[in-house]
């Protein structure tokens, strides 16, 4: 049983870590020689605006990403800490983007070339590359061709798409004439892929010394084509937004730079909110302000408390937000902790309240609000949105941890149920218990692991 114990142990661990949410460490050094940079998902959502007659309005194709969990958090820990990140990390520089690539009519054009491997910046967009800066923001729509800067045969921008580029002549009343650019959509194709990409400078604590640039890029995406049979489904027009989640508030000691105490949270954006975001992105019909967040410290009234990224941010499913220093407070302190989205239409409703008792004891007790009991559903990656038919790759928080609780039971029951597990006699069909070496019935002698040797 001893043995068995151990096992269910490491099995606790195991299953336990597993569902830890993944920005626990956040704040650790991190290893970019070996940080696992994962392969994009395909860029499937997208915003193309043609057929305009209007003199600057020519071809326009935009494209949205989503962020992988990991590189999410990276982005975020880097752009919103940016001194402290490259202080903890002992860094003199780093850099993260997604490149994309195109190749038109097919894969065999694909534009990429060497440099790209150790090169930030290796060309222009409209020459077939470019990369998108990563920040702490999750999901973005970049801007993937505006053939308002084409200017017609022997034009030496947008190079891989000339072969598909139309114009269209155009002439008013007054007799003005002009020339649009649109993309052959009906002839041609055009194919999409992208990758991260992320670039380094060590630097010795001690000595000062800098060390080469460093670089690493993931697996390219599987490519998605973009032609006259794309269809892009459009999320429907939201109505209200749906309150946040949030858990393992802290508070951080000063350390390096810093010399005020701050607050770190992880925050769950339910996947209503997620759609939400992209119906903005695609339609241009409203946005988001970004997160409001208010702190009661030692029993007090509750005052608004910028967070560091907080503009523009719906907050990463796996992601801290870190809070700046504008309210004092101190590991004595007694913290009272609430977020809610701002944007288009409004404020959502306050998220489920924390709050961090004094005395530095770190201790978080947890109460929902009716006005938020709706908001805990089950935590949503940003895989999901993505892919809605694929099972989502990791949960967070509290969800995690009652899932590794229920298997951990589970684990229990099935070896209690093999300890108590019975023998039949093979001659006369009795039940015998397990540890018995003979039949109580017929006198047979039972096959016993600890006494059977044949």
């Amino acid at each position: 049983m001893k043995r068995i114990g151990s096992i269910l142990l490491t099995l606790w661990i195991l299953v336990s870590f597993c569902f830890f949410p993944s920005d626990a460490f956040a704040t650790d050094k991190i290893d970019l020689t070996t940080f696992a940079l994962p392969k994009p998902q395909a860029l499937k959502y997208y915003l193309f605006e043609s057929d305009s007659e209007k003199e600057t309005e020519h071809d326009a194709l935009a494209m949205i990403y989503v962020l992988d969990d990991s590189v999410a958090v990276l982005a975020a820990d880097a752009w919103s800490q940016s001194n402290d990140f490259l202080e903890r990390n002992s860094l003199q520089y780093f850099g993260i983007c997604l490149q994309y690539d195109v190749s038109l009519d097919g894969e065999e054009n694909w534009q990429y070339r060497p440099e790209w491997d150790h090169q930030y910046y290796a060309g222009s967009f409209d020459q077939g590359y470019s990369s998108v800066p990563l920040s702490d923001v999750a999901m973005n729509a970049f801007e993937f061709f505006w053939l308002y800067y084409y200017r017609g045969e022997g034009s030496e921008t947008f190079l891989p798409y000339q072969p598909a580029i139309i114009s269209k002549h155009h002439q008013n009343e007054n007799g003005d004439e002009w020339n649009t650019y649109h993309f052959d959509v009906k002839n041609h194709s055009l194919h999409i892929r992208c990758r991260y990409y992320m670039e380094w400078q060590t630097v010795d604590p001690q000595t000062g010394t800098v060390s080469e640039m460093q670089h690493r890029g993931s697996p390219w995406s599987d490519s998605t084509v973009f032609d006259q049979n794309s269809v892009m489904p459009i999320p429907e027009k939201p109505v209200s937004y749906e309150a946040p989640v949030i858990s393992d508030l802290q508070i951080l000691p000063p350390e390096g730079i810093q010399d005020t105490y701050q607050l770190t949270y992880f925050l769950t954006t339910p996947q209503s909110v997620w759609t939400t975001n992209m119906y903005y992105l695609m339609t241009k019909d409203g946005s988001f302000d970004g997160l409001k967040t208010q702190l009661s410290i030692n029993g007090g009234d509750w005052q608004d408390y910028e967070t560091m990224d907080s503009f523009g941010d719906l907050g990463l499913n796996s992601g801290r937000r870190y809070a700046s220093g504008q309210l004092a407070f101190t590991e004595e302190s007694n913290i009272r902790l609430r977020v809610r989205y701002m944007g288009s239409l409004g404020a959502s409703e306050w998220s489920n309240v924390l709050e961090l008792k004094g005395n530095g004891s770190n201790s978080v007790t947890e109460s929902v609000t009716s006005s938020s009991t709706n908001a805990v559903t089950t935590t949503t990656t940003m895989t999901t949105l993505i892919n809605p038919t694929s099972e989502a790759r990791s949960l967070s928080g509290v969800f995690g941890w009652v899932i590794a609780i229920l298997t951990f039971i589970l684990l229990v029951v099935i070896v209690l149920i093999a300890a108590t597990q019975k023998t039949i006699c093979p001659s006369c069909g009795t039940k015998c218990k397990k540890h018995e070496e003979t039949c109580p019935k017929c006198g047979r002698k039972l096959k016993n692991p600890k006494t059977d040797t044949t």
